[in-house]
This record gives structure tokens, C-alpha cells and sequence, in this order.
């Protein structure tokens, strides 16, 4: 079972970073941090149970080879090897649906590596659930680390000399550093004023 660390909060926390977003990238950014002894929050809108469910999050992810590696060194790999699945060819074409595949591949071999694997596909809601295992353990053994969740940021200010998170319960994080690890529509990244650029390249991937 997944133990959520939130309780009543006071006014205001001051941490070394607050990372909004407790998904695939904020979660190992937070237990490599605090592994240091980096104090930690981590904010996440949605409950650590429903991320984990089955119904939740049907995608799967390409872990590459050195990200497996970061994980091993996290210790989350344990609980993640069960449920990889090694990629051992890359083959990659284009064409189009009236013309067909083009008659050119690019392909890459694993053993040009090595003995190794190329990387891992995974289920994301098995990373998530071996990312919190994780964060549990960290937290038992006295890592200055937490997560608060289901919690909604508010707002951002960084007017003031550092960073200042405003949930909706009314409680405010303060830090020297805030973390947008809240996904492609970053409400952070809005805040912060960090411009894009993006277009849609009207393809499709097919993973086998």
C-alpha cells in the first residue's frame, strides 16, 4: 500500500526545491536530490492511488539503456525488472499510406553496444508505483523528502528574492529552486514565462 506523506501544513514551508509534478521525471529527480541531503517537496494534483491504477495511464515508455542505469543507482530498478521488456532492434522507416513503407531502413543492433539491450519498455504505471516504493523507503530512512498529494498549485511568484508555491489549501512552499515537472502543459513553465514552440508533425508511431 501507498502511504501518502500529507498532513496539515503551516502557513509556510521553506524547502531547497519544490518540484511540481511527482510523475516519470519529478519522482526520480526528487529521490536523486534528496539522496544528497537536498530537502525535497513534491507537489502532484493527482492521488499516488488512482496514478498507479490500471484504468489510470494505459501507456508504455522507452527506458533507455544509461536511464535504466540512473534508476539502478536510485533503487528502483528491483522492482522494475520483472516488467521490462529488453529492445534489442531499433528499425526505423517512413511512407505513406497510398505509396506504402519507403524501401530504406535505419536500423540499430544492440550488439553494436554490446551484450546489453538498447533499453526497456515499460508500463508507466509500473515506474510510478516502483518511484513511490522508493520514495517510501527514503522517507523511513530519515531523507528530507515529501510528497504532497492530491494538491493543486495556485500560483508561482518569482518576484521575491526565491520562488514561492501557493497551493489551494492556502499553504505556501518557499524555495531556492521550483522544478516545472507538471507535463507539456506546464502550468509552471506558463508562470515562469518560458516561451515554446511546437507544431504538430501529422505522424504516427507504431511500437511492436
Amino acid at each position: 500500500m501507498i502511504n501518502q506523506i500529507k498532513s496539515a501544513k503551516p502557513k509556510q514551508t521553506e524547502r531547497d526545491v519544490v518540484i511540481v509534478g511527482g510523475g516519470l521525471a519529478g519522482l526520480p529527480l526528487a529521490l536523486a536530490l534528496s539522496a544528497h541531503g537536498v530537502s525535497v517537496s513534491v507537489i502532484d494534483v493527482v492521488d499516488p492511488t488512482t496514478a498507479t491504477d490500471a484504468a489510470f495511464d494505459g501507456r508504455i515508455s522507452s527506458i533507455a539503456l544509461a536511464s535504466s542505469r540512473m534508476l539502478q543507482q536510485l533503487g528502483v530498478w528491483s522492482d522494475l525488472e520483472a516488467h521490462a521488456q529488453p529492445i534489442a532492434d531499433i528499425v526505423v522507416t517512413d511512407g505513406k499510406v497510398r505509396e506504402g513503407a519507403s524501401p530504406f531502413f535505419l536500423h540499430f543492433d544492440h550488439q553494436d553496444i554490446g551484450d546489453e539491450p538498447l533499453g526497456y519498455m515499460i508500463e508507466n504505471r509500473h515506474v510510478r508505483l516502483a518511484l513511490l516504493k522508493a520514495l517510501e523507503r527514503a522517507v523511513e530512512n530519515g531523507e528530507p523528502l515529501e510528497l504532497l498529494a492530491p494538491a493543486k498549485v495556485l500560483s508561482l511568484n518569482l518576484k521575491s528574492a526565491q520562488p514561492v508555491v501557493t497551493l489551494a489549501d492556502g499553504s505556501e512552499l518557499v524555495a531556492d529552486l521550483c522544478v516545472a515537472a507538471d507535463g507539456r502543459g506546464s502550468m509552471v513553465r506558463g508562470w515562469a514565462e518560458v516561451k515554446t514552440i511546437g507544431w504538430d508533425y501529422d505522424q504516427l508511431g507504431i511500437v511492436t
